[in-house]
């Protein structure tokens, strides 16, 4: 008997927030609302931790308290520096500041359902490799005809962008597809497969030949490798090195 899962409210809002953050630079060219994507996501998960107040654990709670602090120290300094400031464009300021911390402790408050995470994060990893395996293909073309997904060029290859504003942005997004394939390698699954799916990715971030984006990619590899040097043993004299064992084994291991 094969069994479903039913997709909750909560699901969905996962998937559309995801998915905002995902194309947001993207949706920055159909309209500029989507410019304070970051904040409307920071507002809500306020909303999420003033309704979930009571739930809150003691890490929450001193990350809280971490921020406030912060924030104290960085309001005083605002004033204290005489510069006069728009209050919405400190309001700004405080929300670019805190989002992150806003929204660790609001998603976590949120999405707190056992199983559902792992859950969802497949299917996220599932996008992802989608839209890896389309912009690869697009990359490879793009070096043969204008697609419009290039700018400039580096070491003779054009710079690729996808549909982000740049090859930069593209470069910063790929950070966050490792993190995603990276997540989803201690979900079920073949592992092969997915380190498949992330040599993708690597090729693809690669052809927007940003200094940073290339340097990421081999620190994986590298530590990849070096966390993994039990692979490779002494038997006797001779050194035999298990080639599977130290590209695959890994499953554990996020930037």
């Amino acid at each position: 008997m094969i069994r479903t899962q039913r997709i909750s409210i909560k699901d969905i809002v996962w998937l559309v927030i995801s998915n905002l953050v995902i194309w947001q630079n993207a949706l920055l060219k159909v309209s500029s609302v989507f410019k304070y994507t970051d904040e409307l996501l920071t507002l809500f998960f306020v909303f999420v931790i003033v309704l979930n107040i009571w739930n809150l654990r003691s890490d929450h709670i001193k990350l809280l308290l971490l921020l406030s602090a912060l924030l104290i120290f960085g309001v005083l300094g605002n004033l204290s520096s005489g510069i006069p400031r728009h209050f919405f464009a400190i309001i700004l300021d405080i929300l670019y500041f805190s989002k992150i911390h806003i929204c660790l402790i609001g998603a976590s408050l949120f999405f707190d359902q056992k199983g559902r995470l792992d859950s969802m994060s497949g299917i996220l990893a599932t996008e992802v490799r989608i839209i890896t395996a389309i912009a690869l293909v697009l990359a490879i073309l793009s070096q043969f005809i204008n697609l419009g997904m290039t700018h400039g060029q580096r070491y003779g290859i054009k710079a690729f962008q996808f549909v982000y504003s740049g090859p930069g942005m593209l470069s910063q997004y790929g950070v966050l597809f490792l993190i995603i394939l990276a997540v989803d390698l201690n979900n079920k699954g073949n592992k092969i497969v997915k380190y498949c799916f992330i040599a993708m990715l690597f090729i693809m971030w690669a052809s927007t030949v940003r200094a940073r984006g290339l340097a990421v990619i081999l620190v994986w590899i590298l530590f990849m490798i070096i966390s993994n040097s039990s692979g490779i043993k002494n038997s006797g004299n001779k050194t035999k090195t298990k080639i599977i064992h130290t590209i695959f084994k890994p499953h554990y291991i996020a930037i």
